[in-house]
């Protein structure tokens, strides 16, 4: 991340939070057939290039609800936002006849009056990974049931494409390897849709969302080629706090120990100035493994 101006260096974390569980009891209604939520995206952005979106939906309830659930994807990713707070990411990735959906009981981030229901949404275009298969950018919301149904997506929610996003190509002559992973992207933080997940946030410069195709299971619909849903059948991932420990080497002039300790542990930040250049190695002082996870996950899917 960027900036023209001083430069606010954050505290990079390597998950910021626990996310919500995924739960079984999906509707059978959206199990097979169509869906009452239409796929939504920019009205007038390209459907195939490479693009970061952010959605939002006001929704007022009477009463805080014991349950909300929802079924949502996206093409390529998403991460949503309820009321500000981060709530899961996805989809999981498979291929256009078995599209992944998540099914997510949002009750714990409602409450009662105005509620804001936010998302971003990436398509990384020709730089994405060899593992991301895409149709073009769309999101979607279902609710589980009628009394979720306010946050189905349609033409009411409003969305804008993030001009701070732009990509950030590896430069595969330079390394001279085979690359499948996705390439980098960078953001202007002066550009940068800030709190915009946040319910008092003014989307009034928004666009109305473009409704796409209905959703569905299967092609017996009549449906063309695009995403045929199936649930996810592998857990959500954990997202777990978990800090550096210490700055091992700075540029940073007139900064001790202290400092950076406050640093790492979220209680301040760094400036940077502007146009300066520095360079700060932080140490984790252990490895953290992510694929034992992985596969004790696929495990317990088989099982």
């Amino acid at each position: 991340m960027y900036f023209k101006k001083d430069l606010l260096l954050m505290v990079c974390l390597f998950m910021s939070m626990k996310m919500v569980s995924q739960v079984n009891n999906i509707n059978p209604r959206w199990e097979n057939g169509f869906w009452k939520a239409r796929w939504i995206a920019h009205p007038t952005a390209p459907g195939n290039d490479f693009g970061v979106f952010h959605f939002r939906k006001l929704i007022a309830l009477n009463e805080r609800p014991a349950s909300f659930i929802i079924n949502i994807s996206a093409d390529n990713r998403y991460r949503l936002f309820v009321n500000g707070k981060s709530v899961c990411t996805g989809p999981a990735r498979s291929d256009l006849a078995n599209w992944n959906f998540e099914t997510v009981d949002i009750a714990p981030y409602l409450k009662q009056g105005n509620n804001i229901i936010a998302a971003t949404v990436w398509n990384f275009g020709e730089y994405r990974p060899y593992s991301q298969i895409s149709y073009q950018t769309a999101f979607i919301i279902q609710g589980n049931s009628e009394n979720e149904s306010i946050i189905n997506t349609d033409r009411s929610w409003k969305v804008v494409q993030d001009s701070s996003y732009s990509a950030f190509p590896i430069d595969r002559k330079k390394i001279q390897t085979y690359i499948v992973t996705a390439e980098g992207e960078k953001v202007d933080g002066n550009k940068y849709v800030w709190n915009f997940e946040q319910l008092n946030f003014d989307d009034s410069k928004w666009q109305n969302a473009g409704q796409l195709g209905y959703a569905a299971k299967s092609r017996t619909y009549g449906t063309d080629g695009n995403w045929m849903l199936v649930p996810r059948t592998i857990p959500l991932p954990e997202e777990t706090l978990q800090r550096f420990a210490s700055v091992r080497r700075s540029d940073l002039e007139n900064k001790d120990q202290k400092d950076y300790d406050a640093f790492l542990s979220g209680r301040s930040s760094l400036i940077i100035a502007a146009n300066k250049k520095i360079k700060i190695l932080i140490d984790q002082s252990h490895l953290t493994m992510l694929i034992r996870k992985l596969f004790a996950a696929k495990e317990r899917t088989r099982k």
